[in-house]
């Protein structure tokens, strides 16, 4: 979380992910319940509207979601993202760096990983392609 705001007696959560890298579910209104850790069980909960930090106004997870009481850098799970999450995306929008992927069983880490972007050259000064 990076910051919590309040408008018009409305909580908004400004996550550090948005449209840009869930894109695929959040484009269709369909993420998962949202989490905080460690212990999603416990403490109060708000009703708020999820949003990335991007300066759109496409980029908003879901609007009066029913969310654990966070507040900023705490964090936020969104459970399985899997094929509709960073690889369905819009990644490279704006500019904004990849997120770190963290897979749980549990409370164990199984992998944190994340995708880096580059460019690699798909000819030679001579013109011809490489392979």
């Amino acid at each position: 979380v990076r910051e919590v705001k309040r408008s018009r007696d409305q909580s908004f959560m400004v996550l550090d992910t948005g449209v840009n890298h869930l894109g695929g579910m959040s484009g269709l209104g369909r993420l998962a319940r949202a989490s905080a850790t460690p212990d999603p069980g416990a403490g109060a909960t708000v009703r708020a509207t999820l949003v990335g930090p991007l300066c759109t106004p496409a980029d908003v997870l879901g609007r009066g979601v029913e969310v654990p009481d966070v507040g900023t850098g705490d964090c936020v799970v969104i459970p399985n993202v899997g094929a509709y999450g960073l690889t369905a995306s819009l990644v490279a929008f704006l500019g904004r760096p990849a997120p770190a992927e963290v897979v749980l069983r549990g409370t164990e880490v199984v992998s944190a990983t994340r995708l880096r972007l580059s460019h690699e050259p798909i000819s030679d000064t001579s013109g011809s392609e490489q392979a």
